[in-house]
């Protein structure tokens, strides 16, 4: 996938900036978030692949200029209306505006926990490739 997400290599970025002692957080609501995603992804709301999907889904000009926890709140947040967890208007009024989600998933297949028709023990047909 070539998304604004994928900025490995692309000319014009500088290099990364790293530091051994840079604080993890930077306020509060981050450890918050940090915490509600491992919590949702711990119950079983969605999962990783899901996750990580939905940040790649945020508008463009939106990802460039979120901060780490910003895309992390919109992936939960998306991931969390998608699945009917809340509702955006339940998000808009406890943020007293706007909230902005994650673009709608295109077509294609569902992450489905549950994909085959069969049951353990059932009698199964299967060819080997050839």
């Amino acid at each position: 996938m070539d998304g604004v997400h994928d900025l490995g290599g692309k000319q014009g970025f500088d290099r990364v900036r790293h530091r051994p002692d840079a604080a993890v957080f930077h306020d509060e609501w981050e450890k918050r978030v940090n915490a509600l995603y491992g919590l949702a992804v711990r119950h079983g709301i969605f999962n990783m692949d899901e996750y990580r999907h939905a940040i790649e889904r945020m508008d463009p000009r939106h990802y460039i200029s979120a901060g780490y926890y910003e895309r992390v709140l919109t992936g939960l947040a998306t991931l969390c209306v998608e699945k009917g967890v809340i509702t955006l208007a339940e998000l808009e009024a406890r943020a007293g505006g706007l909230f902005p989600l994650a673009r709608p998933l295109g077509p294609g297949r569902s992450n489905a926990p549950k994909r085959c028709s069969h049951q353990s023990g059932d009698k199964v047909r299967w060819w080997p490739s050839m």
